[in-house]
């Protein structure tokens, strides 16, 4: 398995732990190319998880130069990705370098800084504080992706041809097959996390934090679309294994 830990220190407890530890080039480069997997290219997702990070693990900091390392290893791994996945529309060398280098300074900026930009509902950016970023919120995200990629109950679209992702073939396995719920499978399923173990702990938190809110009295419609999307895809990766299983 992967470690995720500065080296030659101790593990991180939590927010608890108070030792600044500073994350090296290959460990920050390396949670910034899973972020893309775990937020399902959406950079609003991917904000929210940078936020995670910063708040599970206030200890971790960035070494200022650094940077420039970082964002090219950045942009190499998500090249060298994004130049082999099928695509309907291919991204040009341009966007691929223009994304990671925004992604990278805004790591570094939540761990560093502990901020992190998002759109409000007029859709202008506000650098909020991460502890203002909560799982429930991030736990929304990524069930509004799964809800996007699958296709759920609602669109009676389960399993077709359409409702998969773009970016990975039919044969694709494990965490790279194409009709996965990342909420279902990894908060819920208990399926082996790919990547460093911070994202084992985010699936952990986003499952503690659905059952927090099933057991809650009174829903806001945000609660209520996270309870509704959770059913839909716990219902949905029941079918998707039976498919495979076939």
């Amino acid at each position: 398995m992967e470690r995720f830990e500065p080296q030659g220190r101790e593990s991180v407890d939590g927010p608890e732990s108070t030792e600044q530890k500073t994350l090296t080039v290959e460990e920050a480069t390396n949670a910034i190319f899973w972020s893309y997997y775990y937020s399902q290219g959406a950079g609003k997702a991917q904000e929210h998880i940078f936020a995670y990070i910063a708040r599970k693990h206030p200890d971790w900091k960035i070494a200022q130069n650094d940077a420039e390392e970082i964002t090219k290893g950045v942009t190499e791994r998500t090249g060298a990705y994004v130049r082999g996945a099928p695509h309907i529309k291919r991204p040009t060398e341009h966007s691929i370098n223009q994304d990671a280098s925004a992604r990278s300074a805004e790591f570094i900026d939540a761990l560093n800084n502990r901020t992190v930009p998002i759109l409000d509902e007029n859709d202008a950016i506000i650098y909020t504080p991460v502890e203002d970023v909560t799982d429930r919120m991030l736990l929304y995200e990524i069930l509004m992706r799964d809800n996007h990629f699958t296709g759920t109950i609602l669109s009676q679209i389960l399993l077709s041809g359409r409702a998969s992702r773009p970016n990975r073939d039919e044969k694709s396995k494990g965490h790279l097959r194409k009709r996965i719920s990342h909420f279902a499978a990894y908060a819920i399923g208990g399926e082996k996390t790919p990547g460093p173990p911070v994202f084992k702990e985010m699936m952990d938190d986003l499952r503690l934090e659905y059952l927090r809110l099933k057991g809650e009295d009174q829903h806001s419609h945000r609660d209520q679309m996270i309870l509704k999307w959770g059913a839909e895809m716990i219902e949905y990766q029941k079918r998707e294994i039976a498919q495979r299983e076939k």
